[in-house]
């Protein structure tokens, strides 16, 4: 929580900030853990279902899921994780356009902020 003068604040101002942006640090850091817990989880489902879809012989299937793997292995924040219900022209969190191209779901340029 910024403040433009923080000198100017009472003690007892500045103490509950300093215990909220703590509790705000350490909130952040758990739902942080948790997310890569559940990243690790999805990864290791993809990359059953990749087995399958190629043992199957659905080759592009097993290709579109590898790729959806590698997104996931490059961490938090990677452009271009979609869900069923993205449409082209969706803006997903970091700013990303959502562009289908001949029936394939990639990532587009940066859209707005």
């Amino acid at each position: 929580m910024p403040v433009l003068d923080d000198r100017a604040l009472p003690a007892d101002a500045r103490a509950l900030l300093d215990k909220y942006n703590e509790a705000l640090a350490e909130a952040q850091r758990e739902v942080q853990e948790r997310l890569a817990r559940q990243r690790e989880e999805l990864i290791q489902q993809l990359e059953r279902i990749q087995d399958e879809e190629t043992k199957a012989g659905h080759l592009d299937e097993a290709i579109a899921v590898r790729e959806q793997v590698r997104l996931l292995q490059a961490g938090p924040g990677t452009p271009g994780l979609f869900t069923p219900a993205m449409q082209s022209g969706d803006i997903v969190p970091g700013g990303i356009v959502i562009e289908y191209q001949a029936g394939v779901k990639s990532p587009g340029v940066p859209g707005p902020a």
